[in-house]
């Protein structure tokens, strides 16, 4: 199977990943790229992203130049920046939001209305969220305002999240769906948009917007594998 490199990014509002594959052989650097893949663009056309980059098909595999094209592409203000938080089986244990006192100069610097509203609360009552660990996502979004320029590019933070199948039986998984809700709605009015969504729905978001030929024996193992039932505790 060939080794593919995705640089990932966001053009107006639309997830877009591009993958580059070189011939099997080529673990590192050296194979000739074979294709290069542009899914999901909805506003720019597939030649424009290419356009941008500093490979092409039929040039030799490197490192190097992936990562110049990932950063040329970025400093065109079609990309914006995503930034992934994805949590497994830690959802089970309860949360308490913590955080150092340097956060309070972060936050006036930083921080948009909504998300200085989070932060407060969160301060003010550290065990709102029992599931979610909302002091997390906060300090996330703190770093990608750190980080972000005035070029234009939708700029999101994602949660994504494992559920069971049988999610609703389970108060637990419950809870942190809306715990995750409430979280959204508080922090809708962001410059840095907040999207959260469970590992199966990711998994038939690939499905509908994405081409590659191995996706679909690679989404049926990971749902094999992670889409469960879970036993609810003995009463």
């Amino acid at each position: 199977m060939s080794r593919f490199v995705w640089l990932i990014g966001l053009i107006a509002t639309a997830l877009a990943t591009i993958a580059v594959a070189p011939p099997a052989a080529a673990q590192e650097s050296g194979g000739l790229i074979n294709a290069i893949r542009v899914d999901g663009n909805q506003r720019i056309e597939a030649a424009t992203v290419e356009s941008y980059m500093s490979i092409a098909v039929g040039d030799r595999f490197d490192n190097q130049l992936i990562d110049r094209s990932l950063k040329t592409l970025f400093a065109t203000g079609l990309f914006g920046t995503v930034a992934v938080e994805s949590k497994f089986t830690e959802i089970l244990s309860s949360k308490t939001a913590k955080f150092s006192p340097a956060y309070d100069g972060a936050v006036a610097r930083l921080a948009e209305a909504s998300w200085r509203s989070m932060y407060e609360s969160l301060l003010s009552d550290p065990k709102r969220f029992g599931k979610l660990d909302a002091a997390q996502l906060v300090k996330h979004y703190l770093g990608m305002r750190h980080s972000l320029t005035d070029e234009p590019g939708e700029n999101v933070l994602m949660y994504v999240f494992w559920e069971p199948l049988n999610a609703t039986d389970l108060p637990e998984f419950s809870s942190h769906r809306s715990e995750v809700d409430h979280f959204a709605a508080e922090v809708a009015d962001s410059a840095v948009r907040f999207v959260s969504l469970s590992h199966s729905e990711l998994w038939t978001a690939w499905e509908a917007s994405c081409e590659w030929p191995h996706l679909p024996e690679h989404i049926g193992a990971l749902r094999a594998r992670y889409e469960v039932n879970v036993r609810p505790p003995a009463a």
